[in-house]
């Protein structure tokens, strides 16, 4: 995890490369926040149940 801290723009695609095959697993593991965070903002503010919401961000959907 230590090589994946900190980039630059001149190692930009080997430290992503090196995220992408376990990054859900990685932000699990430091105690990520977002997905929580999103499911109580969608309680608050979003009153229709029968809502769709889409979620245009890029990764893997686990924030959405």
């Amino acid at each position: 995890m230590e090589k994946c801290n900190k980039y630059t723009v001149d190692n930009l695609v080997r430290h992503f490369d090196s995220l992408a095959p376990n990054y859900d697993g990685l932000y699990n593991y430091v105690g990520w926040p977002d997905p929580e965070k999103v499911a109580e903002f969608v309680v608050k503010y979003v009153k229709d149940k029968n809502a769709k919401i889409l979620d245009v961000g890029c990764g893997t959907g686990l924030v959405g």
